[in-house]
């Protein structure tokens, strides 16, 4: 995106009101971008928001020869379209890890006690297996959580302890969540 595209959108939205000026400046920006290849002012849509005849290449929205709405236009050029697709695959992922999050949540908070309990106790009974002590691991988050210098072997047993008993589960320093004897706020 250029800067002059950046300054052209602005806190615009689809929706808000443009002044004369503003249109000007915002056309401008878009004749001068180098994927542009024509640009004008069209009539106004019936609500009033600017519209504008378009020919451009490789935007978000593909190649570009019709009218849109100025904010449209704007917005197509702010990347190519192999840009916009990574940009959107990106969120897609996203999505579904915060989806995953909230089916972990759901399944933990189905649980009865005595499966939480009895998860608890695992986790606990596999630290002791891997020689790490549970409640040394409470040292361990509380220096985690205020970015104090930790010694190898205390990251060493934080690591071994999401890889075993967290197992990319989530909240990891919710340590009485998975570990029996661990108190967590």
């Amino acid at each position: 995106m250029t800067p002059q595209i950046a300054t052209a959108i602005g806190n615009h939205t689809f929706s808000t009101p443009w002044t004369p000026d503003q249109v000007e400046a915002a056309i401008s920006a878009l004749a001068a971008h180098p994927r542009v290849a024509s640009v004008e002012r069209a009539e106004d849509d019936p609500w009033g928001r600017p519209q504008v005849r378009i020919v451009a290449t490789d935007t978000a929205r593909g190649d570009l020869d019709r009218v849109l709405h100025l904010w449209k236009a704007l917005n197509a050029m702010r990347h190519t379209r192999a840009e916009a697709i990574a940009e959107h695959e990106a969120f897609e992922r996203r999505e579904a890890q915060r989806l995953a999050t909230s089916r972990e949540e759901a399944a933990y908070h189905a649980l009865s006690p005595e499966q939480k309990e009895a998860m608890r106790r695992e986790g606990a009974a596999r630290l002791r297996e891997l020689g790490i002590e549970p409640r040394s691991l409470v040292r361990v988050c509380n220096g985690l959580a205020r970015g104090s210098y930790l010694p190898d072997a205390d990251l060493e047993a934080w690591a071994t302890y999401v890889r075993e008993v967290v197992r990319g589960r989530n909240r990891p320093m919710d340590l009485g969540r998975y570990v029996a004897g661990c108190v967590t706020a």
